[in-house]
């Protein structure tokens, strides 16, 4: 066992897999990675992160602790990083460069209202469509609103344990 700044690190030297963890601080209730580094096994790095987790709560820290030691998914991993990454963005006005590149990426995503044209190629292209023949119906849409409404409660729970 080593000490670092308070925080206890297990070393596990049998382990062939090295991770260089950036050491992190609390400064001021904002989580700060710094560029030290120290090689850690994939359980130390595990714990290392659980620690800062029970000592600071950031979810970043909750986030390395449960993929490291393989508690949560892919799926769940990508969502977090992207809740946590929007969070972190919350309110932060984004530079002219950013606005830019943003409206760049999105050029040709969404062009407005359907011409006529466009509504009528649509509605040719569906004929005889089996599949979607009563999604305007009242009765689809409430079951299709439960349905996900229950998926997005459970995937919200999922998140906050």
């Amino acid at each position: 066992m080593v000490d670092w700044c308070g925080i206890r690190l297990l070393w596990s030297l049998s382990c062939s897999m090295i991770h260089n963890h950036h050491i992190i601080e609390n400064r001021d209730g904002k989580r700060f990675r710094t560029n030290t580094t120290i090689p850690l096994s994939v359980e130390g790095h595990c714990e290392l992160h659980k620690e800062y987790w029970e000592k600071w709560g950031f979810r970043e820290d909750w986030l390395a602790y449960k993929s490291l030691s393989k508690q949560i998914g892919k799926d769940e991993i990508f969502f977090e990083t992207s809740r946590i990454g929007g969070l972190n963005n919350r309110g932060i006005k984004k530079s002219e460069e950013h606005r830019r590149k943003l409206s760049e990426a999105n050029k040709g995503m969404w062009t407005g209202p359907h011409s006529e044209e466009r509504k009528r190629k649509i509605s040719e292209a569906m004929k005889g469509n089996k599949s979607s023949k009563n999604h305007s119906s009242s009765e689809y849409k409430k079951t299709q609103s439960e349905a996900m409404k229950k998926a997005w409660k459970k995937r919200k729970n999922k998140v906050t344990n």
